[in-house]
């Protein structure tokens, strides 16, 4: 398939929040927002909702995106500038820049490992992909991370959804209350997903905003996600994305003199 992107004009819209990227405006795609409700709404069934969130499972294999990241987490705090590549069931590799045309690190993420390789200190972190959650609050961990990256969930069709609806959004929530989808159906994309343990505390909420299309695909242009346990957030802001490039490079370049270190709590 031919890479096709669609990139997206930056306009400053007053002071960037320390904990949130207010970026407005773009170039190319068509907002897929519509203030008009399917007929149908709010008397979906979940059945319906899923055949009309149509996520391109089959075709959309990678994409290479350059983003904004917000992170503030105990353990990492920053604003940066960001290459991401991924492909599905495979790795996730960024790059991270403060500013100033200096690239402070590398990060890949395979299925079972996680490297970040530090460029300043000249240090090179491994260990599991546990481990990688702690040192990054991104949805590295989940299943669907190629999924979760991209704001193309889509609720699971083995479980027996309770279905809510208000004046704007259908709620999806399972069995056991600790999973709940949010949908809008006048895009029909998730737009928020929440997991809470089994005493009810909020674990993580996921976030999807700004859908553009992207090749007849809508995508967020902003994703964040929040552990209010572990006060970590995190926030990507699509700048531009090539779905399914000709070629997409995981190398984290390393030279042979870094140093190796083991990340602790790997198991």
């Amino acid at each position: 398939m031919h890479a096709l992107t669609v990139s997206f004009r930056r306009l400053l819209a007053g002071a960037l929040p320390a904990l949130a990227l207010v970026l407005t405006g773009c170039s190319g795609a068509a907002s897929t927002r519509s203030a008009a409700m399917p007929t149908a709404f709010p008397n979906h069934s979940v059945d319906q909702m899923r055949q009309q969130i149509v996520v391109p499972t089959d075709t959309l294999l990678s994409y290479a995106a350059q983003a904004r990241l917000v992170v503030d987490a105990p353990q990492r705090s920053g604003q940066f500038s960001t290459v991401v590549r991924q492909r599905r069931n495979d790795s996730l590799y960024m790059s991270l820049s403060p500013g100033f045309g200096v690239e402070a690190a590398r990060m890949l993420v395979t299925a079972d490992s996680f490297f970040v390789y530090d460029r300043i200190n000249q240090r090179l972190a491994f260990g599991s992909v546990a481990a990688a959650q702690r040192r990054m609050p991104l949805p590295i961990t989940s299943e669907a991370v190629f999924e979760n990256m991209l704001g193309i969930l889509s609720p699971d069709p083995s479980v027996p959804w309770q279905v809510e609806a208000d004046d704007q959004y259908y709620y999806l929530t399972g069995p056991e209350g600790q999973r709940t989808y949010t949908v809008d159906p006048s895009i029909w994309r998730v737009t928020r997903y929440e997991e809470r343990t089994p005493d009810g505390t909020l674990n993580e909420v996921r976030e999807f905003e700004a859908f553009e299309t992207v090749n007849g695909v809508s995508l967020p242009r902003r994703l964040t996600l929040r552990r209010p346990q572990d006060d970590a957030f995190a926030s990507i802001y699509y700048e531009e994305i090539t779905l399914n490039p000709e070629t997409l490079s995981f190398n984290l370049r390393v030279r042979d003199n870094v140093q190796r270190v083991p990340l602790l709590g790997t198991r």
